[in-house]
């Protein structure tokens, strides 16, 4: 499969690129097609590019307890991921996997660089839009927490007593998770704003 001028163009991110511009960008894509489970990057890797998925999807992982990984996002057509690594982040903060008949473009973040030299406000409208799918994805992986911290409050007060330190850390967990929801629905009026 090739990355078509169509499959990038549904991109919310490049959407409303001036032509000449999208057809620049589209030209600094590098095309990969992956097995199923291979691994694109890794935690701690160097941060160096963006990726565009044009078929197929990717998981994005974290360590977890020993060598286990905690999935908190799955990614597909149409989606960017590693966008971190065009605004200053310097390592990966996820493993990324490819699934099942997965194609994804790279765009370095030196190419992208390029383009401010280039049309700045192209450049510009683009480092809005990272910070957008940023501000989301950081919406929907404090949602992922507070469902999975509810899950173990849920199996946490099935497994124990309730004597009076049960009770004071449920308390605890409870008021925490009520915090990560207020602080996940603030992020999504901020960004109905944006």
């Amino acid at each position: 499969m090739e990355i078509t001028y169509e499959a990038i163009r549904k991109c919310p991110l490049f959407e409303n690129l001036e032509e000449e511009r999208f057809i620049e960008l589209l030209s600094l894509f590098e095309e990969y097609e992956l097995e199923d489970g291979k691994e694109i990057f890794q935690e701690g890797d160097d941060s160096k590019s963006l990726y565009f998925i044009a078929q197929g999807s990717v998981t994005l992982s974290r360590k977890s307890v020993g060598d286990d990984q905690l999935i908190f996002i799955e990614l597909g057509e149409g989606e960017v991921f590693g966008e971190m690594s065009l605004i200053g982040k310097k390592t990966r903060s996820a493993t990324a996997i490819a699934g099942k008949n997965t194609v994804i473009g790279k765009l370095s973040a030196d190419d992208f660089a390029q383009l401010e030299s280039l049309a700045i406000e192209t450049y510009n409208s683009l480092h809005r839009k990272l910070n957008v799918i940023m501000c989301q994805r950081l919406t929907e992986a404090t949602s992922n927490i507070v469902g999975m911290l509810s899950k173990f409050r849920e199996e946490f007060s099935k497994t124990r007593g309730k004597d009076a330190e049960t009770e004071k850390n449920q308390k605890h967990l409870h008021e925490f998770l009520q915090k990560l929801d207020e602080q996940g629905c603030s992020i999504f009026k901020a960004l109905e704003t944006f």
